[in-house]
């Protein structure tokens, strides 16, 4: 084999070594980039949502449409065009987050009052005047 043809072949093997490491290191960088939607940003969905439910009652009402659950359901669409926002960054949502936030459109805007959250309270962080140490 000629001098040329093995350091050809060389270069192809290098290349593709260094194809599949870059390959790899793109795949763990949108791997990590790909994290669960935080729940604040839920939140804010559900919020921004519940609005677009309780404006959309009274725009039903001004089209001369009785405001019920399946007239509201059935504008979910048109008030929330993009749906609920992916959980896992891929682009999808799982079934129950889906529902949850077309839960929120419909109770919103049968009622025409944006449904509250309902989250607990945040309990106080331990101090040294409401902790007691037992020996």
């Amino acid at each position: 084999m000629s001098q040329y043809r093995q350091s050809a072949l060389l270069s192809a093997v290098v290349r593709k070594i260094l194809f599949s490491v870059a390959a790899m290191i793109v795949t763990c960088l949108l791997a990590s980039s790909c994290a669960k939607l935080p729940v604040e940003k839920k939140y804010e969905h559900l919020r921004d949502v519940a609005n677009k439910g309780a404006d959309a009652h009274f725009v039903l009402i001004n089209e001369n449409k009785d405001p019920n659950r399946e007239t509201c359901e059935k504008h979910y669409n048109v008030f929330v065009p993009d749906g609920a926002p992916s959980e896992d960054g891929d682009g999808r949502s799982s079934i129950e987050w889906t529902n949850l936030s077309k839960t929120y459109f419909a109770d919103s805007c049968t009622s025409g009052k944006p449904r509250e959250i309902k989250t607990r309270e945040i309990s106080p962080s331990p101090t040294p005047s409401n902790v007691t140490a037992t020996p």
